[in-house]
């Protein structure tokens, strides 16, 4: 059994409109997002043992938050350039390149190819999601010994959360 847990980037600023979509920051609401969700799932027992992050910088602080209050090490990320503007078809094939010895790996990226992928792993028509919000989270379990064997319906939907859901105490009101 393997777990993947998609990961959309935290909400980005727009402040500077001078800046390239690709070196965008977080913004305040993101950076209070992020450590939250990263708590849920730490809560939850959903700690990754691999973290794949798109290069963008959003991203990369979304999952250098995340990968600090779970893993205790901002290091522990691989960053894969295909991720950024990625389809659906380029993330099938990322999930198929994590090590078979990894049980649960967080792939942290954007939309539209988040949602797509997340809906086109799912097994069930009943748990389409209509969208993946910044920072949010969907947990699938895959029965497979092989991330190789990742394909189109293999994913379970496990839970699907985003920081608007979160019970009262951990959005702090």
């Amino acid at each position: 059994m393997k777990t993947l847990i998609l990961v959309r980037h935290a909400k980005s600023s727009w402040d500077n409109q001078t800046l390239d979509d690709f070196e965008r920051p977080l913004n305040e609401r993101g950076k209070r997002d992020a450590p939250r969700m990263a708590q849920f799932l730490k809560t939850s027992g959903m700690v990754p043992q691999h973290i794949i992050s798109s290069p963008a910088r959003r991203a990369r602080k979304t999952a250098k938050i995340l990968a600090e209050y779970l893993l205790n090490d901002a290091s522990a990320i691989e960053l894969v350039g295909d991720i950024y503007e990625a389809a659906s078809a380029d993330l099938f094939r990322i999930a198929r390149t994590v090590e078979d010895k990894v049980e649960c790996c967080m792939l942290v990226g954007h939309n539209p190819g988040m949602t797509d992928f997340a809906n086109d792993l799912i097994n069930n028509d009943n748990d389409h999601i209509e969208n993946i919000p910044t920072t949010g989270i969907v947990i699938l379990n895959l029965d497979l010994k092989s991330w190789q064997s990742v394909g189109e319906g293999t994913a379970v939907l496990r839970q699907f959360m985003y920081p608007d859901r979160l019970p009262d105490e951990s959005r702090g009101g």
